[in-house]
């Protein structure tokens, strides 16, 4: 599978950064880029991570540098006049559109995917047709346009839950005065040690910290979150946070059961939030509700999807299967 990855690459950009590390992560240098996202790699130096957004906190320094990949201008426009992509992808379409001219004359829409990461609600109505549109603040459902947030990289998730010191995190969102912390490390622990942690709407819905609070095994402390609209955070477990939240309210809570839902929300985050999870369903939904030709994408590509041991993919796919494999005989034989 052959992607080419468009995005301004001037900074931390959750959305585009999600989508970015999972296809690197899934698909390494079969990724192509048209800028460096120098910030992601691992040899970023120390001081570039200090000087970004969030300190370069979760999605700074993750991706190893091997996997860059980085056309030139003349390079992207040669290999996409020869079709040489199977998929391109716009990490940021209110913030690149790049070569579009280019690209829409070369490639059916089925094969272009829009990614609107943007807290604001507003649609880019020009690309809705012309690609598989994907937007983050969704707050109602819109005909061809599909739901998908964040990710975290799943080296960030711990494995069990841990230790609890403290009822509730440190860190206030929009106090300032509590982001005391100059490293991940004790950004993590801080989470880590406390039972639940506090988070809300900002300036959109969907926000890293909701992430990261789970993956340190937290239960995130939601203020509000009954009125996030259904298409946003569409994958998230908002009815368990809820339930826990509403008993935190209400109830005395013993340790256990805090130790039991934070297992399950660390579940939760392993199997639908990382950001291999969101690419894959990006892909899904391209494959899938837009009913693309099979014989579009490699036969690499359709491996390395079942390759990874996701239980939904592999339901979803079936049924594109059945449809494109209904002249094999043997197929009805078996038993799904």
């Amino acid at each position: 599978m052959k992607i080419l990855f468009i995005s301004s690459g001037k900074g931390i950009d959750y959305m585009s950064d999600t989508i970015f590390h999972g296809l690197k992560s899934l698909y390494g240098k079969n990724v192509y880029e048209n800028v460096d996202h120098h910030y992601l790699f691992d040899d970023s130096s120390s001081d570039c991570q200090k000087s970004l957004y969030g300190k370069g906190f979760t999605v700074g320094g993750n991706l190893d540098s091997d996997l860059k990949n980085v056309l030139s201008n003349k390079e992207i426009k040669k290999l996409i006049k020869e079709q040489f992509f199977e998929l391109i992808i716009y990490g940021s379409i209110w913030r690149s559109h790049d070569y579009f001219s280019l690209v829409s004359k070369k490639y059916p829409k089925e094969n272009i995917v829009f990614i609107d990461g943007e807290d604001r609600t507003k649609i880019q109505k020009y690309y809705l047709n012309r690609g598989i549109y994907f937007k983050r603040e969704l707050k109602q459902e819109i005909k061809n346009v599909f739901p998908i947030g964040f990710g975290i990289p799943e080296s960030k998730i711990v494995k069990t839950v841990p230790d609890k010191k403290n009822i509730m995190a440190y860190i206030i969102p929009g106090e300032e005065s509590t982001y005391i912390y100059n490293t991940e490390k004790q950004y993590y622990n801080g989470y880590k040690n406390s039972c639940f942690g506090l988070t809300k709407k900002k300036a959109g819905w969907d926000c890293l910290r909701h992430y990261e609070i789970m993956a340190n095994g937290c239960i995130p402390y939601f203020i509000n979150l009954k009125k996030c609209p259904k298409q946003t955070m569409h994958l998230f477990p908002k009815e368990l946070i809820i339930q826990s939240n509403n008993k935190f309210d209400t109830e005395i809570m013993k340790l256990s059961e805090i130790k039991e839902i934070s297992k399950k929300l660390l579940d939760h985050t392993e199997n639908f939030l990382t950001t291999e999870k969101i690419v894959i369903y990006m892909i899904n939904t391209v494959l899938t509700v837009e009913k693309i030709s099979a014989s579009t994408f490699s036969p690499y590509f359709i491996y390395n999807l079942v390759s990874y041991k996701y239980i939904i993919l592999f339901f979803v796919l079936k049924e594109i299967v059945t449809e494109f494999c209904s002249k094999i005989k043997t197929f009805n034989k078996i038993k799904w």
